[in-house]
């Protein structure tokens, strides 16, 4: 399983923000490859391994500053992700359209960040949204929570409000399918 670069140096730009310094205790608590991935030149558009790329180094932000939780983690880093990316150059963008309309164009994008891997959305309403998640060998809880995270940060800025977030099947559980699923007023 593979990660874009993208999301990779996204968990490292996380640390500069957040905990700029602890970023060597960090660094140093990761296993030898994924310390050497997060020490060197990350490339956006190449691929790495999903493992040494995001679920090690959630891992370890987990265990130094989130008291071991990597659901929780992963869901406040997505969240940070989706107020990067949709409060800066697509703003006006996000201000023009509804959040099932963010979430659909999202969801493309999530596609194009792992590999192999299936998104899809298989409900869509005003007020409620379901994304599927298939064929993700090797997929961990934490890449569910950060995409459970970005989503809900992605609607609040759309405008959804009270949202709430399930996920009542999981491919880290052993169902055929993961589903994420969010409702809102």
């Amino acid at each position: 399983m593979e990660v874009k670069g993208t999301s990779v140096r996204g968990t490292l730009e996380f640390v500069d923000k957040h905990f700029p310094e602890r970023k060597q205790e960090w660094l140093n608590s990761l296993p030898m490859e994924a310390k050497e991935l997060m020490s060197g030149l990350i490339l956006t558009n190449k691929w790495y391994s999903i493992k040494d790329g995001l679920v090690l180094p959630i891992h370890a932000i987990s265990q130094l500053f989130y008291d071991g939780d990597d659901r929780n983690t992963a869901f406040i880093m997505g969240s940070y992700h989706a107020e990067q990316t949709l409060t800066g150059i697509y703003k006006f963008f996000v201000q023009l359209n509804t959040p099932w309309f963010i979430i659909n164009k999202g969801i493309g994008v999530f596609s194009n960040y792992f590999r192999p891997c299936e998104l899809d959305i298989i409900r869509l309403g005003k007020t409620h949204i379901s994304i599927s998640i298939k064929n993700f060998p090797g997929i961990h809880e934490t890449i569910e929570s950060s995409i459970e995270g970005w989503t809900k940060r992605a609607i609040e800025i759309s405008g959804g409000k009270n949202i709430e977030t399930s996920i009542p099947k999981s491919l880290t559980r052993n169902d055929s399918t993961s589903e994420i699923i969010f409702k809102w007023d």
